[in-house]
């Protein structure tokens, strides 16, 4: 579905009601868990959150855990008007309506968070951001992109395919609508998204205010190409450095406009609560159920923020290694093997192929170590060493953060985190995020294409 791109434009709008007072709306009696569902469809999504609307109602809130949604729908021939449902079994209960508001402004998901937490107590609580997602790289799209029509069915397999010959950002841009600049939550009606460095503002918001300095206990993305750490960095940055949320949930690829199975998904906490591990692994395995049948290329993963710090830093360490590397490298060994390491028939990369898995460039990088060489050996010898071991160290907290992972066929090697390596060009928007800022990646970057 889903193509992720979140315009955050902080305006200062408020929440604007018809009949419907937000502060007179009585609290729920308390749950343990709470899901709250940000449905951003007022784009080409329309028709799939409908369907998932239709899944979320067949199990509804339960005994254990309540669902809140904002839903921003377009419909034919009607005037655009976001909704608040309390979701309960078979039956939408309408609790506020706004005429004036984009779900694609960063201070809407703002006030639905805030509203969320205040009406809807819980021990946990967890966020479904459902749209359209672009991963690290946000262009500046004045409206969502249909990524369903990557896919094509395969009469041979009898499975739905990615085509692959054309790549996701290009996609974009012959579509004649983007330009050089990025996202989430895309509101085709008012031509925003929400920018990824600006979730985290947001989510830092929520966390310090509404959860006194708690944590979600999911933030979930029902979207495409999100599990990266460019995604990641601005999340696990909030709420002082604690982290916005215990787990991240979401794909490393493109995926289909129906998203997630809800009717699957949410059937175990009809029966009991959960744990947040265990509900994580459901979920993650739920999707792969979901897909198996139906496409070989799909993946889902779910991460845990608690020591996503011990990843950026090996990334910071392998770039900065890397590029020492690349500044006394003996005839351009090393900008050779990490291209050929990184190549599109070696390495695992998605539809948008700059997008590569990290553990599978770690791994590549590794196998063909001996062919790089400084300007003497013992230079070589100490350069392949100190690479080796922060690579196997890369691999082994890929290995221990991500509780669990899946992928199809197509995608076997995915380990459930990418990063951004493009071969000759970078984005302008890259630099701006806050991972390019924070860490030496970005510079390992330039450093490889100048040399």
């Amino acid at each position: 579905m889903k193509l992720s791109i979140i315009h955050f434009a902080f305006l200062s709008l408020i929440f604007i009601t018809n009949s419907y007072d937000l502060k007179n709306i009585a609290r729920t009696p308390h749950k343990d868990r709470t899901l709250a569902f940000y449905i951003c469809a007022y784009n080409d999504l329309s028709p799939f959150a409908d369907r998932n609307l239709n899944q979320l109602l067949s199990i509804g809130s339960t005994a254990y855990a309540n669902f809140v949604a904002f839903v921003d729908i377009r419909k034919p021939n009607q005037t655009k008007v976001a909704k608040i449902y309390h979701i309960e079994k078979n039956n939408l209960k309408l609790l506020a309506e706004f005429p004036n508001v984009s779900s694609g402004d960063a201070n809407t998901l703002l006030n639905f968070c805030r509203f969320a937490i205040e009406k809807f107590p819980a021990n946990k609580y967890d966020l479904i951001l459902w749209n359209h997602g672009t991963g690290a790289i946000e262009p500046n799209i004045k409206k969502a992109i249909n990524t369903s029509l990557l896919f094509k069915f395969n009469n041979a397999t009898k499975l739905i395919e990615l085509d692959r010959s054309i790549e996701f950002l290009e996609y974009v841009y012959n579509m004649g609508n983007a330009t050089d600049e990025r996202g989430s939550c895309f509101d085709d009606g008012a031509s925003m998204y929400i920018k990824n460095q600006q979730l985290g503002q947001v989510l830092d918001t929520i966390c310090r205010e509404s959860l006194h300095g708690g944590q979600f206990e999911f933030i979930i993305f029902d979207a495409c190409l999100m599990a990266m750490v460019e995604v990641l960095c601005p999340i696990k940055n909030a709420n002082n450095r604690k982290g916005a949320a215990k787990y991240f949930i979401g794909s490393q690829e493109v995926v289909l406009g129906s998203g997630y199975d809800y009717s699957r998904l949410l059937s175990p906490l009809i029966s009991q609560p959960l744990a947040t591990e265990d509900f994580a692994r459901h979920i993650v395995t739920s999707y792969s159920k979901t897909y198996h049948h139906l496409t070989r290329d799909y993946t889902q993963s779910a991460i845990n923020l608690d020591q996503f710090d011990l990843l950026e830093k090996n990334i910071n360490d392998i770039a900065q290694l890397l590029i020492h590397g690349l500044k006394n490298q003996k005839n351009r060994s090393v900008k050779k093997t990490i291209s050929y390491a990184i190549s599109k028939y070696l390495c695992t990369h998605f539809d948008e192929s700059t997008y590569k898995d990290y553990n599978s460039v770690l791994i590549n990088i590794r196998n063909n170590i001996s062919k790089m060489e400084l300007n003497n050996q013992r230079e070589t010898n100490q350069f392949r060493n100190q690479l080796t071991d922060l690579i196997n160290q890369g691999c082994d907290i890929i290995s221990r953060i991500v509780l669990i992972n899946v992928a199809g066929d197509n995608l076997k090697n995915a380990k459930g985190i990418s990063i951004y390596f493009p071969e000759n060009r970078i984005h302008p928007s890259y630099p701006s995020t806050d991972f390019a800022k924070l860490n030496s990646w970005s510079s390992f970057i330039a450093h490889f294409m100048a040399s």
